[in-house]
């Protein structure tokens, strides 16, 4: 028996079982782990700048503010009701370069030394170049893994280096928004994208089609990354889309109509993969995780149009900055679930070296952990990660001017996150972001073991990877002394961020709030 045959007869043993457990309790149907019997095939979809909120998903289905009251995704709901959702998912960096390599390899930026959207210090390629990527784990497994990645690549080295057999080449943000770029010398303009297929959102979603339909043909099992252009800057959307969004009625919250437009053909290409799934018979032995990159842009002072009830955005290792939309849906995932336990982008690594029955060791430098555990108890309990034990931590040396607000560390675990800015006379802040998700009440002054318990951990971790340092030199000291805009938006000062003069209001009632607590505001 072929293995797609083998799937699609497993689809409908499992339809018939379902039928025959009318009375029964739904997970114990959902929990068909088929993984033993056939390799399962694994797709992962990496949006572009999109935050915490940016979904009509409640990524906390008992807060309901932890989704947007504007933008429409019926298809990322669809696969939020499949499988399961997590409420306190991170990327590993505010932007995109270093978190899409740290999903490649399972590391985190501190450890591989990629902190930015640069390649900055000679120790990365080493350390990047030592690591073992997704794609060529899979190709260990000997069980015939074809791997592909599509979309926006934008990190060192090549996709085909790092193992992808079939691949659109190392793109960057330009090819998100034009079909060919132009040049300044001599002045050629660049070839716009057709009008029906804004941020290449369809020929994507196309070219993801012919790839499933190829290696159900092929009988192959397969590792499938989706990184879409979209919502990244430079956003463009159908003209239908737009109509729509522009003629929505306002949320309580958020409104941005080519924001919302975009996110919504997004929503529609993620929509046509989920279907050629159902179509190839290939759903029951399917992983499919959604995730983004980094929040989204919060340079201007509409950015709370986005990103409300989190603050700041891209850039920032504030919750508007970090802190996701995160989906799983799959064999053995119960439905319709939903997990409060810390994840990040690194854990996806050994998540899929779990699922895909790979039988070498993990690497001992990994800063994830399988997330299997947790679809196993419908979300609860922590995930176990060997090298990085302390928490999350989050870590970016470089920047100047107004790229000088990343200059900054991080670390979140538990119900806490403490901040370190070096720019800010290595300022430390501490948030209990389960009570303050917005981040108003700085407690390092009221609570000064919990800062100091943290900031040990923290700087423990980034010295025993051997981090590259964050500290500012003299010269650099003496250059922001003399900055004018040390406290304007685009400068590099923090503590215009930490309290702003004339917060906006917003309602706060979905996070118990007391009455004469200053309210969450956008930047």
């Amino acid at each position: 028996m072929k293995r797609r045959d083998f799937i699609k007869l497993a689809g409908i043993s499992a339809t018939s079982l379902l039928l025959g457990m009318a009375n029964k309790p739904a997970d114990l149907a959902t929990n068909n782990d088929l993984t033993a019997a056939t390799p399962p095939n694994f797709i992962l979809i990496l949006s572009d700048d999109q935050g915490w909120t940016g979904t009509s998903v409640a990524m906390d289905p008992n807060n309901p503010a932890s989704k947007s009251d504007f933008i429409e995704t019926p298809n990322l709901e669809r696969l939020a009701k499949r499988g399961m959702r997590f409420s306190n998912a991170y990327s590993p960096a505010a932007m995109c370069s270093p978190t899409r390599s740290a999903i490649q390899y399972g590391k985190s930026p501190a450890r591989l030394m990629h902190t930015d959207n640069y390649v900055r210090y000679p120790e990365a390629k080493k350390r990047i170049s030592a690591s073992l990527s997704i794609p060529k784990m899979l190709k260990q497994t000997g069980q015939g893994y074809v791997t592909a990645h599509l979309g926006k690549w934008h990190q060192w080295p090549n996709p085909d280096e790092v193992g992808y057999d079939v691949n659109t080449g190392a793109t960057g943000n330009p090819e998100g928004n034009c079909l060919k770029r132009g040049v300044r010398k001599p002045k050629v303009k660049p070839i716009p994208l057709p009008a029906d297929d804004p941020k290449r959102i369809f020929s994507l979603s196309r070219k993801a089609c012919k790839f499933l339909d190829e290696q159900v043909k092929a009988d192959k099992p397969f590792y499938l990354q989706i990184s879409h252009y979209a919502v990244h800057g430079g956003l463009m959307a159908l003209a239908e889309t737009q109509e729509k969004y522009e003629k929505k009625k306002r949320g309580k919250w958020h409104y941005r109509p080519e924001f919302g437009a975009c996110t919504e053909d997004l929503d529609t290409g993620i929509g046509i993969v989920l279907d050629k799934l159902k179509e190839l018979g290939i759903e029951d032995n399917t992983y499919i995780f959604f995730m983004a990159d980094n929040g989204a842009v919060a340079i201007n002072k509409k950015s709370h149009k986005v990103n409300m009830p989190l603050r700041r955005g891209k850039f920032i290792f504030m919750e508007g900055g970090i802190r996701v939309p995160m989906l799983a849906a799959g064999p053995g995932i119960p439905a319709n679930t939903h997990s409060d336990t810390l994840v990040w982008g690194c854990d996806l690594w050994p998540t899929i070296h779990e699922l895909a029955s790979a039988k070498k060791p993990l690497p001992k430098e990994l800063d994830g952990g399988s997330l299997k555990p947790l679809f196993k108890t419908k979300g609860t309990g922590d995930v176990q990660r060997s090298g990085m034990p302390e928490g999350l931590i989050f870590h970016c040396p470089a920047g100047k001017n107004w790229a000088g607000t990343r200059r900054q560390s991080a670390i979140r675990t538990g119900d806490f996150k403490l901040m370190k800015n070096y720019y800010n006379d290595s300022e430390v802040l501490l948030f209990n972001v389960k009570d303050d998700p917005y981040e108003w009440h700085d407690l390092s002054e009221k609570l000064p073991k919990k800062r100091d318990e943290l900031l040990k951990k923290m700087e423990g971790y980034l010295k025993r990877v051997n981090a590259a340092d964050a500290r500012m030199t003299p010269e650099e000291i003496a250059d922001m002394q003399n900055a004018k805009q040390l406290s304007t938006e685009r400068g590099p000062g923090w503590r215009a961020y930490t309290k702003p003069s004339q917060p906006t209001e917003y309602p706060v009632k979905s996070f118990s709030a007391k009455e004469n607590d200053p309210k969450p505001y956008g930047e």
